[in-house]
């Protein structure tokens, strides 16, 4: 019973600080629509192609949009830093930071309607395996693009959710 109260109390008291779900339909229009309007431009080197086929996937699942309403523009910068050193000065722990700098373009006036950053660290352990040091290093910048897509499709899909909203 004490559970039931709370669970009530605690969504009358989300319905009245003006809590809206990220993707509600607002006019006839959801955050999701917008984001399916955004063309992803081609973003340099190997690490940018990884970040925009997952914007891609995020943002446009069902495909591109015939007319694309916003242009994203991502600039990546990746530093690698090596942690923890033996005796011999070799490495045993490696810590990636990827930058990404965003602008979102209104293609029908030309604006800059949101600029942005997003950044991502992860680590990783070395061990004396060579190929096991460059599968984990992969996979670390693997992470680190997911949570960079992941994070930029939030604030892309508020900005769409503050748009529609008027």
């Amino acid at each position: 019973m004490r559970a039931t109260i709370a669970a009530m109390l605690v969504l009358m008291a989300a319905s009245a600080c003006g809590f809206e779900p990220l993707y509600a339909t607002r006019g006839g229009r959801s955050a999701a629509d917008g984001l399916s309007e955004i063309k992803v431009n081609v973003i340099s080197d190997r690490l940018g192609q990884q970040l925009r086929n997952e914007l891609l996937d995020r943002l446009n699942p069902y495909g591109a949009a015939a007319r694309p309403r916003y242009a994203l523009d991502v600039s990546l910068r990746e530093t690698r830093t090596e942690l923890d050193l033996r005796r011999d000065a070799t490495s045993t722990f490696s810590k990636f930071e990827i930058a990404a700098d965003f602008a979102l373009t209104d293609l029908q006036s030309g604006q800059v309607v949101l600029r942005g950053n997003s950044r991502s660290t992860t680590s990783i352990t070395l061990l004396r395996q060579t190929f096991a040091n460059l599968s984990a290093a992969e996979d670390a910048r693997q992470r680190g693009v997911r949570e960079i897509s992941e994070d930029m499709r939030v604030r892309l899909a508020d900005f769409m959710a503050r748009r529609s909203a008027g």
